[in-house]
């Protein structure tokens, strides 16, 4: 589920680039990646359909987190299920140390996550 994916991206670049956590929901190493069991069990029934057809509650965020937010949203929404899985299941990154270990469900760290994301963001710096 692509939502699925983008928030656990997000959670991970608000951790990495504001120091503070986009959620406060466990996530966990699940077989097609790091699941945000809240949201998997909110959205699960809705499967492909279009999430804009759905009455969501409006949200203010504060403006560093709307921005990380709206390029997030620039970066990822072409992308299919499939890339933003993909993205999810590099080997070394959090869901894989978690997962790999036998640990399917077992939560994932902010810790874990943070610093995976800012070595991503080290790496891409570099290049």
């Amino acid at each position: 589920m692509k939502l699925l994916k983008l928030v656990y991206m997000a959670h991970g670049w608000c951790l990495a680039i504001l120091d503070r956590p986009l959620i406060m929901d466990r996530i966990e190493a699940w077989d097609y990646g790091p699941v945000i069991p809240a949201v998997y069990h909110a959205f699960r029934w809705e499967g492909t359909h279009n999430l804009s057809e759905f009455p969501m509650e409006e949200r203010e965020f504060e403006p560093d987190i709307s921005k990380l937010l709206e390029n997030a949203w620039d970066i990822c929404k072409s992308k299919s299920a499939i890339q933003l899985s993909n993205l999810t299941h590099v080997e070394g990154g959090p869901r894989d140390k978690t997962y790999g270990l036998g640990h399917r469900f077992k939560g994932i760290g902010d810790d874990m996550i943070k610093e995976h994301n800012k070595a991503k963001l080290r790496k891409a710096r570099n290049i």
